[in-house]
């Protein structure tokens, strides 16, 4: 297999899932969030609110579906990327056996980016790394319409002759941040020892940076920081929201900084623990959309206008 058939067939897939997906949450959301103008409404009300670097209204149901549109695509573009990266900058590669801990997982774009690849790695004839999730996010809307979708690109890709022998996607615990601190956090305060046999943990979050909520994030991130004693930790977010981001950032070492640029430009702090564990800051050279896609190992993941066009204000 080579790696131009396994990108084509993962946006054929992802592309299916999503029009699934989106009619199985549009089914099941109240009956008073299932009018079209409604939804349009709701659609451009979350793209303006991103694009003015405010945090969408996430009570709203059909916020979910809109940002499984919009975003998720994107967001399994960075995820994928990151694993790549980490891979290479990790010393000895990404761990045999370790957990992402995701905050803010959303719809679930870290899990997928990294299930992606795993699954480009055991196709490719090589063994991947096994890694147990856990997603942490105040919304249960968007994490379930996440849910939906990997079991709709699981189901799938069973049926399609590249990606029929894929491995499973990764283990998941769902929490959402009250939940996660009182059954897992307040439960577990591991000892160093006890933390040091625990499996290898990387801290992510993508997208969770917001001016309003800057202050609980940033506590969220030094909690889990002290809890898991991450081996890594990677944070993006909108350029326009940088301060914010260096201001919760949960070390006192500087992080490593790169721009990136998948449709809309963002950054990634980035943060790696050596053998000697004692932490320092990488440079993350991943080459800017356009000057090199293979080398980005970036999929080009999008959603066809079909699939949009339903949720823009103008029906179109």
């Amino acid at each position: 297999m080579c790696q131009n058939e396994f990108y084509d067939a993962v946006k054929v897939v992802l592309d299916r899932a999503i029009r699934q997906t989106v009619e199985i949450a549009w089914n099941r959301l109240p009956a008073d969030y299932r009018d079209p103008a409604q939804a349009r409404t709701a659609y451009q009300n979350m793209r303006n609110e991103l694009r003015n670097l405010r945090s969408p209204d996430y009570s709203n149901p059909s916020t979910a579906i809109a940002y499984l549109l919009e975003y998720h695509a994107s967001h399994v573009n960075m995820a994928y990327t990151l694993m790549h990266e980490l891979d290479h900058r990790l010393p000895g590669g990404f761990p045999t056996d370790s957990q992402v801990a995701d905050f803010g997982a959303g719809t679930l774009a870290m899990l997928h980016g990294a299930w992606l690849y795993q699954c480009e790695m055991a196709l490719s004839g090589r063994n991947p790394p096994q890694i147990e999730f856990v997603c942490i996010d105040d919304s249960q809307d968007m994490l379930r319409t996440g849910q939906y979708l990997i079991g709709q690109f699981n189901s799938i890709a069973r049926s399609d002759q590249i990606l029929e022998n894929i491995p499973q996607p990764p283990e998941c615990t769902i929490y959402d941040w009250l939940q996660f601190g009182e059954t897992y956090a307040m439960n577990f305060m591991w000892s160093p020892e006890e933390r040091a046999a625990e499996r290898t943990t990387i801290l992510t979050s993508l997208h969770t940076v917001y001016e309003a909520s800057s202050d609980t994030i940033g506590r969220s991130m030094n909690t889990l920081a002290e809890l898991f004693q991450p081996v890594a930790t990677m944070m993006t977010f909108q350029t326009g929201n940088r301060q914010h981001a260096l201001q919760i950032w949960p070390y006192t070492q500087p992080p490593a900084e790169q721009v990136y640029e998948f449709g809309d430009e963002f950054r990634i702090l980035g943060y790696i623990q050596n053998a000697e564990s004692k932490r320092y800051a990488r440079d993350i050279d991943v080459v800017p959309r356009g000057e090199g896609v293979t080398r980005t190992h970036h999929l080009q993941l999008g959603v066809s206008h079909s699939i949009t066009q339903f949720f823009h204000p103008d029906g179109g």
